[in-house]
C-alpha cells in the first residue's frame, strides 16, 4: 500500500508540470509527504539526502515519526492532530535524525491535502536551522558571558556619556573609586581628580573622540571618596549610536595603586625583588649563552646543589645526556612555550620537570629566564591513573555480566562482549552499530523506562523483557544509572545487565506447577468431601435404620417375655441402652464425616452445632458472633467449616486455653472469620513450619478461593486466626 501511495504521489507531481517538479527537486529545503492513514513517508526530495546524509530509499515507506527525536514526539503529535483536522501548521521546531546519529534542528511547516472532505496526505517542508540555532545559542551565551564577565572581573568597567557622566559600571569600579553605586551613577569623572589631572584626562578622551582610535594604558592619580589617593590605569574606546555618531565612551579601569607602590619598592631595592624570587616554590634560573648566571633557593634545592655551585655551570650540565640535544635546540630557537623534560641531580638521579622559559635582558644583554617545576609526583599520579584506567578496562572487558554505556537517544557508546552475547550478537561492534532501539519490541517500552530513569537517576534490580537479534525474547536484570556530562546534564546511561531468561522460565514453570498442584489439591478435597458425605449417608441410612429396627424388635420381644423371666427383662433393658449408645455414636460419626446441618441448615447452624459438641467434649467455653446469613456455595461453606474444625482442634491440643471467641463479618464482598483464644499463643517458628500440615491445609483452603489466612500471636496473649475469602467466584477462578 505504501509503494502504491508513493507512486501515485510521484505521478501527480509529474502531472503538475516539469517546472514544478524541477522546483521541488532543486529546493534547498526538505520537501516531504506522508500518508494521513498510517503516517508513512511517500515522498522526499533530494534535499533530504543532502541535509541528513540518509538515502531517500531507506526512509520511503517508513513512519515519519521515526525521523523525530523521542523528546519531540509530543510536539509532533500535537501538530499531526491539527493536520488531521484540516489545519495547517507552520514554524514548529523539531529535531530530526541524520545519518551520523546526531539530530538536526529543523523548522517545519506542513499542510493537509484534502479530498472528498478527508485528509489524504500531508505535504510539508523542513528547513535545517541547526547552524542558525547554534549561532543564536552562541550569541546568547556570548552576551551572558559578556555580562557575567563584566560583573565578575576584578577590573572596573565603565560607560560615560560625552560629558563624562557615568551611565553604567560594575561593582568593581565602585570598590576601586570608593563610591556607592547610588552616588557614582551620574557623577562626572572630573570630580575624581584635581584640576590639572582632570584637564589631562579630558585631553585623552578628546583625542579618542577626534580620531576614533582607542587608547590603552592611560594612567593617572585619583582622589577617592574618603580622601585617600590612588592610581588607576584605564582604556578608552568610543561608543557610537546606530547612525555611527559618537555617543560616549567605555573602557576598563584597573587599580594599579599596589603596582605603583611595588614598582617604587622594586626600584628602591633590587635585593627585595630577589627575596621574592627566592621565596617562590618553583625553581628560577637565568642563563646567558647557556651559562647559569643566577638561581633561587628552590632551583638549587631541586637539583641538589648550592646556588654557588650552580653559578657558572652550563645549563646543559643539569640535563641528562640523552635530552641535551633537544633542550639545546629549544634554547637556540628561543622557544617560549612550556615543555617537559628530565632534570639531572647532583647525585646522578633523574626527575621529571616542566620548564616555562622567556627571553629577556639581564645586565644589558639578552638572556633566558626559566621557571622550573618538579612534576615527578604529578607524573607518578598520571601513571597510576593510566594503570587504574587499564584495570577498569580489563574489568569492563572480562566481566561476565553485560556492561553498556549508551545515550538517552539510543546510541551505544561502549559495551563489552558479554552484553553483545546476551542479545545474540557475535561481536560488540555489531551491537554498537545496531543501538539500543533494536533491543526493544515496542518504542513505548523504552520511553517508559527512560522516563522512570529521568525521575530517579538510578534503577536497581530492574527487570526488562527485551529482544534478541533473531527476534526471540530475552529477560534481563540490570542496575542502571543516569550519568552527568561535563556540563552537568544527565545524558549517558551506564548499566550492568544479566541474562535471567532461564530464571524467568523456571519461575513461570514453578508458578504453573503450584497452580496445578493447588487445583489438584482442591479437586482431591472436593472428592474427599463428597466421599465423606456418601459414607455418612450410607451409615445413617443403612446402619442407623438397622439399629433402630433391632431396638424396636427388642422392645416388642421384651413385652412378650413371661413374668417369671425377670432376668431376661433385665438383660433386654441393658441391650436397649447399648442400642441407644450405638445409635448416638453412629450419629456422631456421621456428623464428623459430614455435618448434616451444613447441607440442610447452612454454615452458621453447622458452626453453632460444632461449637456445642466441642464445648461438651473439651470443657472450653466459647462466644460466637455470627453475621447475617449470606449465600455461600456448598464448596466455600465446607472450606470455612473445615478451617474452623482444624482451628478448634489446635486450640484443644496445644494452647491450654479456657475460652475461644469466634466472629464472622461480611464487608465489600468478602467474608471474614476470626478465631482467637486466651491460651499460650502459637510459637513464631511454628507459623510457617513446613511440618505443620494442619496450618498448611488451612492456608490452601483459603488460597483455592482467592482468599488468605493469617496466623499470629495476639497482643494480649493467645493466638489469632483470620480467614478472609470472597463471597462470590472471582473472574479468573476456574470452574470446579
Amino acid at each position: 500500500m505504501t509503494y502504491i501511495a508513493a507512486t501515485d504521489f510521484e505521478r501527480e507531481l509529474r502531472m503538475k508540470g516539469e517546472s514544478y517538479r524541477a522546483l521541488v527537486e532543486a529546493a534547498p529545503d526538505i520537501i516531504f509527504a506522508f500518508s494521513a492513514a498510517n503516517g508513512n513517508l511517500i515522498f522526499l526530495n533530494p534535499a533530504f539526502e543532502r541535509i541528513t546524509g540518509c538515502p531517500r530509499s531507506d526512509w520511503i515507506g517508513k513512519p515519519f515519526a521515526y525521523l523525530i527525536h523521542p523528546d519531540d514526539l509530543h510536539f509532533a503529535t500535537e501538530a499531526l492532530s491539527k493536520l488531521l483536522r484540516g489545519e495547517s501548521v507552520s514554524r514548529i521546531e523539531l529535531r530530526i535524525i541524520s545519518r551520523s546519529g546526531d539530530y538536526l534542528v529543523s523548522e517545519i511547516g506542513a499542510a493537509p491535502e484534502i479530498e472528498d472532505n478527508t485528509v489524504r496526505r500531508v505535504i510539508g517542508f523542513a528547513r535545517d536551522v541547526t547552524e542558525h540555532k547554534r549561532v543564536d545559542d552562541a550569541l546568547r551565551r556570548s552576551e551572558e558571558k559578556y555580562r557575567t564577565i563584566i560583573q565578575n572581573i576584578e577590573e572596573g568597567y565603565y560607560e560615560v556619556d560625552l560629558s563624562g557622566a557615568f551611565t553604567f559600571f560594575n561593582d568593581s569600579l565602585c570598590e576601586i573609586l570608593g563610591y556607592p553605586r547610588s552616588e557614582l551613577l551620574g557623577m562626572n569623572d572630573r570630580q575624581l581628580t584635581d584640576e590639572q589631572t582632570a584637564h589631562q584626562v579630558y585631553q585623552a578622551f578628546n583625542q579618542v573622540y577626534l580620531t576614533g582610535e582607542p587608547s590603552k594604558g592611560y594612567g593617572y592619580k585619583i582622589i577617592k571618596k574618603d580622601g585617600t589617593q590612588g592610581f588607576i590605569e584605564i582604556s578608552i574606546s568610543l561608543v557610537t549610536d546606530l547612525e555611527g555618531k559618537p555617543a560616549g565612551f567605555r573602557g576598563i579601569v584597573r587599580d594599579v595603586t599596589m603596582r605603583m607602590l611595588a614598582d617604587e619598592a622594586l626600584r628602591e631595592s633590587e635585593g627585595r625583588y630577589k627575596g621574592l624570587v627566592d621565596t617562590a616554590f618553583d625553581g628560577v634560573v637565568i642563563h646567558q649563552d647557556g651559562v647559569i648566571k643566577t638561581v633561587n633557593r628552590a632551583y638549587a634545592s631541586m637539583y641538589g646543589y648550592t646556588a654557588e655551585e650552580l653559578i657558572g655551570l652550563d645549563v646543559l650540565d643539569v640535563t641528562p645526556p640523552e635530552h641535551r640535544a633537544e633542550v639545546a635546540a629549544k634554547i637556540a630557537d628561543g622557544i617560549e612555550s612550556r615543555y617537559e623534560t628530565l632534570g639531572l641531580r647532583k647525585d646522578g638521579s633523574y626527575f621529571n620537570i616542566e620548564v616555562s622559559a622567556k627571553n629577556c635582558m639581564y645586565g644589558g644583554r639578552p638572556c633566558r629566564l626559566a621557571a622550573v617545576r618538579d612534576i615527578t609526583e604529578a607524573k607518578r599520579a598520571e601513571r597510576a591513573l593510566r594503570a587504574s584506567g587499564e584495570r577498569y578496562r580489563l574489568l569492563f572487558e572480562r566481566n561476565l555480566s553485560g556492561v553498556c554505556r549508551a545515550t538517552l537517544d539510543g546510541r551505544i557508546l561502549d559495551c563489552n562482549d558479554s552484553f553483545a552475547r546476551i542479545f545474540g550478537y557475535n561481536r560488540r561492534e555489531d551491537v554498537l552499530s545496531a543501538g539500543t532501539l533494536a533491543l526493544y519490541g515496542r518504542l513505548s517500552d523504552r520511553m517508559s523506562y527512560i522516563s522512570r530513569l529521568r525521575e530517579s537517576h538510578t534503577l536497581n534490580n530492574l527487570e526488562l523483557r527485551l529482544m534478541r537479534k533473531d527476534g526471540s525474547p530475552v529477560w534481563v536484570l540490570g542496575n542502571v544509572s543516569l550519568v552527568e556530562d561535563d556540563q552537568g546534564d544527565p545524558t549517558v546511561i551506564e548499566g550492568i545487565w544479566m541474562d535471567i531468561t532461564e530464571r524467568k522460565l523456571s519461575e513461570e514453570e514453578l508458578k504453573n506447577s503450584r497452580e496445578l498442584l493447588r487445583a489438584l489439591s482442591m479437586e482431591l478435597q472436593v472428592i474427599r468431601e463428597e466421599e465423606r458425605a456418601h459414607i455418612a449417608r450410607e451409615i445413617h441410612d443403612q446402619l442407623g435404620q438397622a439399629l433402630t429396627r433391632l431396638k424396636i424388635d427388642l422392645a416388642l420381644m421384651a413385652e412378650e417375655l413371661p413374668e417369671d423371666g425377670r432376668h431376661l427383662l433385665t438383660r433386654a433393658a441393658g441391650m436397649s441402652k447399648l442400642f441407644d449408645a450405638t445409635i448416638q455414636n453412629v450419629r456422631r460419626i456421621c456428623s464428623k464425616l459430614r455435618p448434616s446441618a451444613l447441607d440442610h441448615l447452612g454454615l452458621t447452624a453447622a458452626i453453632e452445632e460444632e461449637l456445642l459438641e466441642w464445648r461438651d467434649r473439651t470443657g472450653i467455653e466459647y462466644d460466637f458472633v455470627p453475621c447475617p446469613e449470606f449465600n455461600f456455595d456448598p464448596e466455600r461453606s465446607t472450606s470455612v467449616f473445615r478451617v474452623l474444625q482444624e482451628a478448634l482442634t489446635n486450640v484443644a491440643r496445644h494452647t491450654n486455653a479456657t475460652r475461644v471467641d469466634i466472629r464472622m463479618t461480611y464487608k465489600g464482598g468478602y467474608v471474614s472469620l476470626t478465631i482467637s483464644d486466651n491460651g499460650s499463643g502459637i510459637p513464631e517458628d511454628q507459623v510457617y513450619n513446613p511440618k505443620s500440615l494442619g496450618l498448611i491445609g488451612m492456608r490452601e483452603r483459603a488460597l483455592q478461593w482467592g482468599g488468605k489466612l493469617e496466623i499470629h500471636r495476639a497482643t494480649r496473649g493467645g493466638t489469632l486466626i483470620e480467614l478472609i475469602i470472597p463471597l462470590r467466584r472471582l473472574p479468573d477462578e476456574p470452574d470446579r
